[in-house]
């Protein structure tokens, strides 16, 4: 089974659509999330956004996470 993520250096390649690619979302999404309670830090909205949040769209095997902190949160 080829890996689900990842590029080789200097190469673009699109990936047919794999289902695995929410579930390793929500898996990053849970690491950062302990990651930054943990260091005490204010928690952040985490989504799953670009090619790879699309069902059914061929894409780069990279997962991109945007973070964005709560309004009614002060910086650390």
């Amino acid at each position: 089974m080829p890996e689900p993520l990842g590029l080789e250096s200097k190469t673009v390649r699109l990936a047919s659509y794999d289902e695995r690619w929410p579930l390793l979302f929500e898996a990053e999404a849970r690491g950062i999330t302990v990651a930054i309670a943990r260091a005490g830090l204010p928690e952040l909205i985490l989504e799953h956004i670009g090619s790879t949040a699309v069902p059914g769209l061929a894409a780069k095997p990279i997962l991109d996470i945007a973070a964005a902190r709560l309004p009614h949160t002060r910086p650390a």
